[in-house]
């Protein structure tokens, strides 16, 4: 039986650093919010021990702190994630990155395969988790610790445009569209 799709690729720093990224978006449902709960309740246990006296300047001194913790909240959130990031990018290039692993896909109608130096694996669509996409990248999650890397230009097989919609009808699943800086 012949692949529908054949990709090969060699795993590389920019691989990585499109897996950290697509990852952290994926995976992270919203921890914002949690966040703001967290901060919330914090300025304010500690706006309940500021005491003047005067009942109005205390509830206004209470929300003033409230609304500094709130905006102070998302930009601390952001460094955070991007120090996350360049540290996780550092370790995987450190584990084996730079060793730059040639690994080969094919897609068929029931499975795919996945072949490199150590072994083949055959898989069936139902593996997969999550199908992202990023401008250079197909990304497919067997969870949050495995993913395959597809790179557009390295298709010997079908094209990327096909590939899409091959995913979204073998795996049941959007492929959903991430925005990598």
């Amino acid at each position: 039986m012949e692949p529908c799709f054949k990709v090969h690729d060699v795993y590389d720093a920019e691989s990585y650093r499109q897996l950290i990224s697509v990852g952290q978006q994926l995976y992270e449902k919203n921890p914002k919010r949690w966040i703001y709960l967290i901060t919330g309740a914090f300025a304010i246990l500690w706006g309940s021990q500021v005491s003047t006296g005067q009942l109005l300047v205390d509830w206004v001194l209470r929300i003033l702190l409230f609304a500094a913790a709130m905006v102070l909240v998302a930009p601390c959130h952001r460094a955070a994630q991007k120090s996350a990031r360049r540290m996780m990018e550092r370790r995987s290039m450190e584990s084996g990155g730079e060793t730059a692993v040639p690994v080969s896909f094919s897609f068929y109608g029931d499975r795919f395969e996945m072949a490199d130096d150590y072994g083949e694996s055959r898989l069936p669509y139902s593996s997969i988790e999550n199908c992202a996409e990023t401008e250079d990248y197909f990304l497919l999650f067997g969870s949050r610790t495995l993913c395959y890397l597809l790179p557009k230009r390295d298709f010997r097989l079908g094209t990327p445009e096909d590939f899409r919609g091959f995913l979204e009808e073998k795996c049941q699943k959007p492929v959903s569209f991430y925005q990598v800086d």
